[in-house]
């Protein structure tokens, strides 16, 4: 009774039962069928988990857990998701099993008790036939025979996440009774075709049709109607393109599905070419788009889903413009891609496989995976944002970094198997395992996918991001970052790899004695407000120096952090804390992504140069400033350069432009004592600043003491300047953020710095504090 068709959801939230649900809990095993439930019954919403209804410290996966409801008539039962070793009963009857939380069912049931039942996933597992033998093991995984069932291992990674386990109907459930009129099946595919746009239609209905069209913008063609599905195309004559937001607008267009006169409206469309090259450049409408931004996981691991929209519009405000949902996680629903079509937000959409030898042998296995991509990524084939499909995470070079031949951890069934697959369904790049690459996955110069951690978790000097040879980081620069005040879990929750002997507290430290000239765990104890200081201003040099430096260079295409968002608050991997609020180090990889971006770049003893990328589809005609600062006011050279950026390029500037006469700006030659020890630059047009830049010659611990001046200018700002130059310039107020923090303010250059409420009934009053500058009130 397993479902091994690719049901797609219904695309009309009209037939949603999503109240009028209870649970219960009973022993594994206890109640064979619905008549024998002896339990107390909870109210219970759906989509929902149990842990939802029960909270986090019952282990579910060692519990049956029924929910049940009644249906008005004969109809249809769409369950969308079911956490995941699952049944559907209607009455006494059992319709359907599955072992699969990503499955979506149809079933026709009977008026009266519909049962939903979720069997201890304990059991299941001990009763689960082995198949063929793993040829390694993952220490990642709690439990190795999850490699055996499809379930999210968020809640079985260690050290990772809480273990919170997945049980429940976490997807949509609906009930579309007899004769009604509704969406069975819906594939869209939006493809340019010369000029043009062209969506083509493939959609099942049921209840009375006659007649059926589909609209896309203003423009309508009829489909073809067998009695079961319409079938068809619109061709859009010159549409506006899709584009992610740092490069255009993201522009969709509507499409309504015309029933004998009904509008029923479905998922509006865009028109983009994409494209991933052997180096991976990723060409959006056959424009070269730098890839900056996350890994995704869950908004609430409670729920396994949440609403997503706070995090997506921090995403675009952040000036990242690709998510990767991960292997380790779960497929994410309508809403989370609906909101990056509208953002112009880039996914890179892995399948869940991660970090375990999966039985991909197994022809049965290899079948439901199959129909694991059409339910997963079926619905995404006119979704725009859809950028590149993924393999998995990490399964090759788990194999490889144990030492197992090319022949193991080069699984056709990743380059085989799941790329046909994924090519039937959807038409976007496809990349066979995350990391990836012609010698050892794991390898940067390998020319695919890297997980780059060389800074980071294996604490290589900063210099290594550029050296690796990193030609795309799907996953990089993990740190233990620490939030703001808001939570008195500023030290709490440090992730660690299993089996690691130094947690990410420890790789953080090691960056912090290098940037700073410290002793951290000696500070914690002397001075524990300064230690938290700089170990929070760590996380914001870090993550803007890397990604900022990988943008200018021309060889790296994209940069994803680990990861967007911490499961518990503390100073987890996650640059937004557990609430979604910005960390510090959010500052520093928000002013790297910016689409204008001007970096400085050391080149030793050939001098300072400089690099401005302008992501946007407009020239920009600038004037670059440079100044050179002893004891960080005195000025000792002043540079001014008329520039020219093409649209959707970048400049660069070499040393023997900026400086023409000899000057040791990097203090390479050592001829004498340092001029200067700080070189501070802009970018300026009609005398706005577009974008900053500094380089420290002798570091920042060289800079002298500051002292600032804050300034509140009406409720909704402050500006802020100094005498010195200032390293690490933050806000701390109770009720209000600030939108630009963390930066760096030369003298001279007098900083606004737009302030959003938290508490909008609190009026702003906090201080402005540096790494070398006392707080000052406003």
């Amino acid at each position: 009774m397993r479902c091994s068709t690719a049901c797609t959801p219904v695309m009309s939230d009209r037939y949603r039962i999503d109240t009028g649900w209870q649970l219960a809990v009973t022993a594994p095993g206890a109640a064979a069928s619905p008549s024998a439930i002896d339990g107390q019954w909870h109210d219970a919403p759906v989509p929902g988990t149990v842990a939802q209804v029960l909270g986090t410290d019952g282990k579910w996966h060692d519990y049956d857990v029924w929910y049940r409801r009644t249906v008005p008539g004969p109809g249809r039962l769409v369950c969308e998701g079911l956490a995941t070793v699952a049944e559907i009963w209607s009455g006494d009857a059992l319709l359907l099993q599955s072992r699969s939380m990503y499955a979506t069912h149809a079933v026709a049931v009977r008026a009266g008790w519909v049962h939903l039942c979720f069997r201890a996933l304990n059991d299941a597992l001990a009763a689960t036939v082995p198949g063929p033998r793993a040829r390694w093991r993952t220490r990642l995984v709690s439990d190795r025979r999850l490699r055996l069932i499809r379930t999210t291992l968020l809640g079985h990674l260690p050290d990772w996440c809480p273990p919170v386990h997945a049980a429940g109907p976490w997807r949509p459930v609906s009930f579309i009774p007899d004769g009604a009129l509704a969406i069975t099946a819906c594939r869209m595919t939006a493809r340019c075709v010369g000029s043009d746009g062209v969506v083509t239609a493939d959609i099942g209905l049921a209840g009375p049709v006659t007649a059926v069209a589909l609209r896309v913008g203003d423009v309508v063609s009829p489909l073809a109607w067998d009695g079961q599905v319409a079938r068809g195309s619109v061709t859009v004559p010159n549409p506006a393109r899709w584009w992610p937001h740092t490069h255009g607008t993201p522009a969709l267009h509507a499409v309504t599905l015309v029933v004998d006169g009904r509008d029923l409206p479905l998922e509006p469309v865009g028109f983009r070419t994409i494209t991933l090259d052997p180096d991976m450049r990723l060409l959006v409408n056959g424009v070269t788009v730098f890839c900056r931004g996350a890994v995704w996981l869950t908004p609430d691991l409670v729920r396994l889903g949440g609403d997503p929209a706070p995090r997506l519009r921090a995403v675009q405000a952040g000036g990242l413009n690709m998510l990767r949902v991960s292997g380790v996680g779960h497929y994410q629903d309508r809403a989370f891609h609906a909101g990056c079509d509208a953002l112009g937000i880039l996914v890179w959409q892995d399948l869940m496989f991660a970090s375990m030898d999966y039985p991909s042998a197994d022809p049965d296995f290899a079948a439901d995976a199959v129909a694991e991509v059409a339910w997963a990524l079926g619905p995404l084939a006119a979704s725009p944002s859809l950028a590149v499909v993924c393999g998995g995470s990490e399964v090759s070079q788990q194999a490889a970094m144990l030492g197992l031949p090319e022949t193991t951890w080069r699984d056709p069934f990743y380059s085989g198997t799941l790329r046909a697959a994924v090519a039937e369904v959807v038409d976007a790049p496809y990349v066979p395992n995350s990391p990836w690459g012609d010698g050892w996955p794991f390898a940067p110069e390998q020319g695919g996918p890297t997980h780059y951690f060389g800074v980071g978790a294996y604490c290589r000097p900063l210099h290594d991001a550029e050296a690796a040879g990193v030609r795309f980081a799907s996953e990089c620069l993990a740190f233990s970052h620490l939030p703001d005040d808001r939570t008195d879990a500023r030290w709490a929750n440090v992730p660690r790899d299993p089996g690691a002997e130094r947690d990410f507290g420890d790789v953080r430290d090691h960056y912090t004695a290098q940037l700073f000239g410290v002793d951290p765990a000696t500070l914690r104890d002397a001075d524990p407000d300064r230690a938290l200081l700089l170990a929070r201003a760590t996380g914001v040099a870090m993550l803007e120096a890397v990604v900022a430096g990988w943008r200018c260079t021309g060889e790296t295409h994209g940069a994803l952090v680990w990861h967007l968002a911490d499961f518990m608050p503390g100073a987890g991997w996650g640059v937004l804390d557990a609430g979604g609020r910005p960390k510090p180090a959010w500052h520093g990889l928000r002013r790297a992504s910016a689409p204008l971006l001007l970096v400085l770049r050391d080149r030793g003893l050939s001098g300072l140069g400089a690099c401005i990328v302008n992501d946007g589809p407009v020239p920009v005609d600038v004037t670059l400033h440079l100044r050179c600062l002893r004891d960080g006011a005195t000025v000792v050279a002043v540079i001014a350069l008329p520039m020219h950026v093409p649209a959707y390029d970048r400049l660069t500037i070499p040393p023997a432009t900026l400086f023409p006469r000899f000057f040791d700006v990097t203090y390479a030659y050592r001829f004498g004592p340092p001029e200067h020890d700080v070189t501070t630059a802009w970018v300026e047009r009609d005398g706005v600043v577009l974008a900053t830049a500094h380089h420290f010659p002798r570091g920042r611990a060289a800079l002298g003491p500051a002292v600032l001046t804050a300034t509140l200018v009406g409720v909704g700002a402050i500006d802020v300047t100094t005498d010195r130059f200032a390293v690490g310039v933050h806000v701390r107020d109770r009720a209000w953020s600030a939108q630009d923090d963390w930066f760096d303010l030369a003298p001279g250059r007098p900083r606004r710095v737009a302030l959003l409420a938290d508490d909008g009934q609190v009026p702003p009053e906090g201080t402005v504090r540096a790494i070398n500058a006392a707080a000052v009130a406003y």
